[in-house]
């Protein structure tokens, strides 16, 4: 990205082409398990903001409203995951935005606070990311290399 404008083009520079401006700086583009698509944040409108779906072969823009967080994981299955940035929670969503849940004793007012999520396995049953005291300095959401624990997300432990 450059200038908040995200931008597609082939491994040398070349064939450089813009695909969507206004694209948040903050939470980075994740690509979707089909590699045709990214997910981003971007202005919608002039009084707007949100998130929506590029497609890098057209740059057609589809807004999405079923995601939460920021940085998301996406898994084969199109199960997304993905920190939502302000509690220390990991939130859930099925493909279509569906069956929607945080991962429990996970966030403010419990053990452990999340804000590094590492990654989701590619069936979506499994989660890694590194857990935190609530009470040290965590940082910013974001996706992270490391981790100190897999978590069952369907026995949601």
């Amino acid at each position: 990205m450059e200038q908040a404008t995200l931008w597609m083009a082939k491994i040398d520079g070349s064939d450089r082409r813009e695909l969507r401006d206004e694209v948040s700086e903050l939470c980075g583009p994740a690509w979707l398990p089909d590699s045709r698509q990214l997910l981003v944040a971007t202005r919608i409108t002039a009084d707007r903001s949100g998130k929506g779906l590029v497609d890098v072969s057209s740059g057609k823009f589809t807004e999405v409203d079923h995601t939460d967080g920021c940085q998301p994981a996406w898994a084969a299955d199109g199960t997304i995951a993905a920190p939502d940035g302000g509690d220390g929670t990991i939130v859930l969503t099925g493909p279509d935005g569906t069956d929607q849940r945080t991962i429990p004793r996970l966030g403010y007012g419990h053990e452990y606070v999340s804000f590094d999520l590492s990654s989701l396995s590619p069936d979506g049953r499994r989660i890694a990311l590194y857990r935190s005291n609530p009470a040290r300095t965590v940082g910013d959401a974001a996706r992270s290399l490391r981790a100190n624990v897999v978590l069952d997300t369907p026995a949601r432990r």
